[in-house]
């Protein structure tokens, strides 16, 4: 995967970064943005970072970040939470905690619920993850399928 475009900002040792962030290597990419395994200097711990695509206009980054702030107020032991969203000059960013794992694309192909709708077939992923207790709710499903613009961007190891 090549790198998309990012501030010219660098850090100790050229290091990329966005905000406080330093940028390791990239994770992934969708159609709105990369995700890159990131470093906080200041709390000592790698998370991941989700930078918008640099062609990204004013509505699209509007509606990046309303997203961002539904998916904060959701709490579940298997959503990964989010730490924060800013920016940094004319870059949007994103930042989550990193759990390193198989994406939920990955999962979902391997489901059993195949053919089923992505609402279903999560809800299925989720509850046989969790022996049923920590199903999601409707809204929960909801914004995750507005948040993930493709399952590849969503991480699963917590599932």
């Amino acid at each position: 995967m090549s790198a998309l475009p990012l501030p010219s900002r660098r850090g100790t040792g050229g290091t990329r970064k966005v905000g406080r962030f330093e940028l390791k290597s990239e994770l992934g990419r969708g159609a709105q943005a990369t995700v890159w395994l990131g470093y906080d200097p200041r709390l000592q711990r790698e998370v991941a970072v989700k930078v918008i695509n640099p062609d990204a206009d004013a509505a699209a980054v509007a509606q990046w970040l309303d997203e961002a702030r539904a998916v904060s107020r959701l709490a579940h032991p298997n959503i990964v939470p989010v730490f924060e969203a800013d920016q940094d000059g004319d870059v949007s960013f994103m930042v989550f905690e990193y759990v390193a794992g198989a994406t939920l694309g990955e999962l979902l192909r391997q489901s059993s619920g195949k053919g089923l709708p992505i609402k279903d077939q999560l809800q299925k992923l989720m509850a046989g993850r969790s022996g049923g207790e920590n199903a999601l709710s409707d809204e929960c499903l909801d914004a995750l399928k507005r948040f993930c613009a493709t399952s590849e961007n969503t991480m699963s190891s917590i599932l």
